[in-house]
């Protein structure tokens, strides 16, 4: 049963995809959902063993070296079939299937706040926070791995693999790293700020913080970092004419700079002095990386082909 409803919550996110190319037949509409399947299958299900543990609690970590590269091949396989199942959309509907993968493992794992019930001080509340500052970063390795499976295929079909194939417009080297950089940031800030509206659960105000939220429920998690970063995304297509590339980026700069800011040690130490150990100052910190990259790369992709659809109908509500 928890697979099947895993399976149905990350076939929702698909069909939330599949929304924007409402305009395909049925046959296209049948490869995407089998370019979903093919990483909600082979990477979120049969390679479940693959993933790391953090203890008794089931906080999926990422894998050990083994482990990772055998996770790096499956992703750099699904990415380069998923890219001839959705053909000739590959370089579009191929992207989601290892992000979709790694989601039903996010959706399996246990929370940060089962963890943080565990400890005894405000010293060992920082430590467990602390240690998932980085992890972000590795959990792009699997992303991209699935995008090097898309470039190999598109290399062998079209001898030449585009890697910013939205953006044609000439600029100055100087105008591309900062409209890189302002997308990034930008990407960072809306998340950030959309996170703490969606993201939510029992809250309480405090008048030295705030106000401070519990752990919200998985689902609630997949929900609020999707639209947030497809909120992202989509705001950066449209008025930076920048792919999803530096959205999905952000999903993995976002956590450390989140525990940075927000799990400081004098902070955790009030906490822990005046709130339950599920309580947290703000929803990021409740946010594992795996569900920040995992649903984050996803809500990034649809948001950004979702600016495309968008500008297309503008420019047809014009003629």
């Amino acid at each position: 049963m928890d697979i099947l409803l895993n399976i149905a919550a990350a076939a929702a996110i698909m069909l939330a995809v599949l929304s924007m190319f409402s305009n395909l037949g049925w046959i296209m509409k049948f490869r995407i959902i089998a370019v979903a399947l093919a990483g909600i299958i082979i990477t979120g299900l049969l390679a479940w063993h693959i993933a790391g543990q953090l203890d008794v609690k089931n906080i999926v970590i990422f894998p050990t070296l083994a482990k990772a590269v055998v996770l790096l091949v499956l992703a750099f396989i699904t990415g380069f079939a998923a890219y001839f199942a959705a053909w000739p959309y590959g370089r579009q509907i191929a992207p989601v299937a290892v992000p979709l993968g790694l989601a039903v493992w996010a959706l399996r794992s246990a929370d940060i706040a089962s963890l943080m019930q565990k400890t005894a001080d405000a010293a060992a509340k920082y430590q467990v926070i602390n240690q998932f500052k980085w992890t972000a970063m590795l959990w792009l390795m699997p992303i991209a791995a699935g995008f090097g499976g898309i470039l190999l295929a598109e290399l062998l079909l079209k001898g030449k693999p585009q890697i910013f194939p939205e953006n044609n417009k000439k600029v100055s080297q100087l105008s591309g790293f900062t409209n890189i950089f302002t997308a990034i940031a930008a990407s960072v800030l809306i998340a950030l700020f959309c996170i703490k509206m969606f993201a939510q659960d029992v809250k309480f105000s405090d008048l030295k913080l705030g106000s401070v939220v519990a752990q919200p429920h998985p689902g609630q998690i997949a929900f609020a970092v999707a639209v947030s970063f497809g909120i992202a995304a989509f705001v950066v297509k449209l008025f930076l004419k920048e792919g999803y590339l530096w959205p999905i980026l952000a999903t993995a700069i976002l956590p450390p700079l989140c525990i940075m800011f927000y799990a400081k040690p004098d902070t955790i130490e009030y906490m822990a002095d005046n709130f339950p150990a599920v309580f947290f100052v703000h929803p990021s910190l409740a946010i594992l990386p795996i569900h920040m990259v995992s649903f984050g790369t996803v809500g990034a992709i649809s948001g950004s082909w979702l600016a495309v659809v968008y500008k297309i109908w503008r420019t047809e509500q014009a003629l």
